[in-house]
């Protein structure tokens, strides 16, 4: 009896819900049904995609594919233009691998992006061979960095897979903090989890833009930054160059490398007249005077310089200087007049004040 008198109360509720929704206006009637819909397509939709993108990262460029390591947290976007096309967003598992629904479990991580987007594409291309498909890196991932050393704060740094060495070396935590002079830019290393190491030049990516002195960081790396010793370790450049100073030696410096990082000759360089000064003893130095057009054109290897080394690189001698006389008194537009050394004659430049005023 009190099974029969419960699903009396639950048609008795139903009836009340059906009566409400007729008695509504047509309008809102076909609005509470659209929405319903909504919901509906939103939840079915929302079981084949993985977390919707929420940030852009910062980049100094495009990814480069040959450079760039795969890794876990990776999000890729998977388009396939099939019958009926589809498009997923999935990340790199923890282990390693990407599952690409209706297509397989693929391992990618430690591979670059280059050999990973053609082992995905080929996978895909198995499942569907008449259509195109493209797998594409849509959201780098984050990871940790151990830095030690010279560093003010030595430990863990929270990173993205695009960042370079230079953004941790050279971290700031405000745009009105100094960046430390005393840590070295030049001889720095990275130690890699599989055992492998790669030493880092910024100065020399600075000068040259070259991403193989400042590599993109992977998971793990322990970055291991040195005391800047320059007094003892250094190279010095003067002259025709658009930085002199003295910057960090580092073994296997060549004269074109350190013009390089001296930012390079300035407009009114003599490339013909180099001069390297180098002390085989305190008081004895040795003058090595090299025409710097002959190495550009590789008709002399170039210089490998050597720890102390200081380097001048001459000026044109320019004849034709600018030279002026100053005009006042009686004369019409008194001021400035250029001159040519023993060619101006006083009537010229009279003339081209306008003359003597009249009295």
């Amino acid at each position: 009896m009190a099974k029969y008198q419960h699903n009396i109360n639950i048609l008795i509720a139903l009836s009340a819900i059906f009566v409400f929704i007729g008695l509504m206006p047509m309008k809102v009637h076909a609005q509470l049904f659209d929405q319903l819909d909504k919901a509906s397509s939103k939840t079915s939709s929302a079981s084949i995609q993985t977390q919707p993108v929420t940030s852009t990262p910062i980049q100094d460029g495009p990814v480069d594919p040959k450079e760039y390591i795969v890794g876990p947290g990776d999000v890729f976007a998977v388009s396939i233009w099939a019958a009926v096309p589809l498009n997923f967003q999935i990340p790199v598992t923890p282990e390693g691998s990407v599952i690409i629904p209706t297509v397989n479990e693929i391992q990618v991580s430690g591979l670059t992006l280059e050999v990973a987007k053609k082992i995905a594409i080929a996978e895909i291309k198995k499942k569907y061979l008449s259509g195109q498909a493209s797998f594409t890196l849509l959201t780098p991932r984050t990871f940790i960095v151990t830095v030690k050393g010279a560093i003010t704060e030595e430990g863990k740094r929270f990173i993205q897979a695009t960042n370079r060495v230079d953004v941790v070396v050279n971290y700031r935590k405000s745009e009105r903090d100094a960046i430390d002079t005393t840590i070295a830019q030049r001889n720095i290393v990275v130690h890699h989890k599989d055992g492998s190491q790669q030493f880092v030049d910024i100065e020399k990516y600075y000068a040259t833009g070259n991403a193989v002195y400042n590599p993109l960081l992977r998971d793990g790396d322990v970055i291991v930054v040195p005391q800047k010793t320059i007094r003892q370790n250094f190279i010095a450049v003067y002259g025709a160059v658009n930085k002199q100073g003295s910057f960090e030696f580092v073994e296997g410096d060549s004269l074109l490398s350190m013009l390089s990082i001296a930012r390079g000759l300035s407009k009114i360089a003599d490339s013909g007249k180099v001069v390297i000064t180098r002390y085989v003893k305190e008081t004895s130095p040795e003058y090595i005077n090299i025409d710097l057009r002959k190495i550009i054109l590789g008709v002399q290897p170039d210089v490998l310089l050597k720890r102390g080394d200081r380097i001048v690189v001459y000026e044109q001698y320019i004849q034709q200087r600018s030279t002026s006389v100053s005009v006042t008194g009686e004369v019409i537009y008194p001021g400035l007049y250029p001159i040519s050394k023993d060619s101006t004659f006083l009537s010229e430049i009279i003339q081209q004040a306008g003359g003597v005023t009249q009295f």
